[in-house]
């Protein structure tokens, strides 16, 4: 199954259409998701993807989006070596749906175990 990462994409109103229309055919099997609409600007979300150029069809998402102005789009994905790597795409950075993505470290243990030398 390999390394997983979920990626969210925002597309700039100006190139919408043509960004649709233009997807590769075995895009959608990936589970893209319509999330939002805002002013004409659109909010996809894809889970649990395998998120590399060396998949044909991610080659195939990213020659396709990179033929848009990088002011015109917004790729985030979220992977388990963030912040070592980035895999981060396009520069619409004032979008109306703030896409971003956070670290969460969270301490977790059980108070009630004490049966460490058991």
């Amino acid at each position: 199954m390999g390394t997983r990462s979920d990626v969210g994409i925002v597309i700039h109103k100006d190139i919408k259409k043509d960004f649709l229309n233009g997807l590769p055919s075995d895009w959608y099997d990936f589970g893209i998701f319509f999330i939002n609409e805002c002013d004409g600007h659109a909010l996809y979300v894809i889970d649990k993807v395998g998120w590399d150029e060396f998949y044909s069809s991610v080659s195939k998402f990213l020659k396709h989006i990179r033929s848009f102005p990088r002011s015109k789009y917004k790729i985030v994905e979220a992977c388990f070596d963030y912040p070592s790597f980035d895999g981060d795409e396009g520069s619409f950075d004032d979008n109306p749906f703030n896409l971003q993505k956070q670290i969460f470290v969270e301490l977790c243990y059980d108070e009630n175990y004490c049966g460490i030398f058991d």
